[in-house]
């Protein structure tokens, strides 16, 4: 039970305890002597005093059980892909399951079977493609969930080809075509520090990725930018024309309705 109480940031829910050989009078006992502290129903925090960041969002995943992922914003904070981590924790789960609801947690349904997890990522989180695209579609308007994109790409942890993948496997997509357009300006990008001066680099997490208006022209990396390990996004403000490379393959894919 050690081990499993380390490795989950001090928390443990009643199976496990159970299964390390604790009763239910015992770990009632732990509770109200102060030494434990319940976070949800069925799931404590082996400590006492304040409950950190990583033990909350450990807490939420277990809560919602098997097959339940960290997602959207939650899951883009253990990404490192904001800054700053939402008050409340995002966990997505399987469609069928029922979870009650609680102060800070928000639960997603899963269109699938299950939210796509990352096979190794601990705790349980959607793989960042996965998580990128459900923060476009959760996003209040299209210029936020081009946004999103400029973020996945700008933290190096994916690259355009990957998300234009994952966004294009999805039945339903709010502003397709619109993401499939700006996913192709992040492909054909050229190369780093090519453009009209006054130009400026926008770099991760500058709030000018998800605000203002959005003129997307990409510093890439040429040709080889779909596989690259990542693209430099130019945000520019006003008007101008959207520089775009004609014969994208994906056209067809961005003929598909929402």
């Amino acid at each position: 039970m050690r081990e499993t109480v380390r490795r989950q940031a001090g928390v443990i829910t009643r199976v496990q305890a159970r299964r390390a050989g604790l009763t239910d009078s015992a770990i009632r006992r732990l509770v109200l002597s102060g030494r434990w502290q319940r976070l949800f129903p069925g799931v404590f925090a082996c400590f006492s005093g304040p409950v950190p960041r990583a033990a909350r969002v450990w807490a939420a995943v277990l809560f919602c059980g098997p097959g339940a992922a960290l997602s959207h914003e939650t899951a883009a904070e253990l990404y490192g892909i904001v800054a700053e981590p939402a008050a409340p924790v995002h966990v997505s789960v399987p469609r069928w399951r029922t979870v009650g609801r609680y102060p800070d947690l928000v639960v997603h349904r899963s269109a699938r079977a299950g939210p796509p997890r990352d096979p190794l990522l601990q705790p349980p989180r959607t793989r960042v493609e996965e998580t990128v695209v459900d923060l476009t579609q959760s996003a209040a308007d299209l210029e936020s969930a081009i946004g999103w994109l400029m973020r996945g790409v700008t933290s190096r942890l994916t690259t355009a080809t990957r998300l234009r993948a994952a966004l294009t496997a999805r039945a339903r997509v709010r502003w397709r075509r619109p993401l499939v357009a700006a996913l192709r300006d992040l492909v054909e990008g050229r190369h780093p520090g090519v453009g009209p001066a006054g130009d400026r680099l926008s770099a991760p997490g500058d709030p000018d990725l998800v605000h203002g208006p959005l003129e997307l022209v990409v510093v890439g990396v040429g040709a080889l930018a779909a596989d690259a390990e990542w693209c430099r996004v130019r945000h520019r403000q006003g008007g101008g024309d959207r520089r775009r490379v004609a014969d994208d393959p994906v056209d067809g894919d961005a003929q598909r309705g929402p």
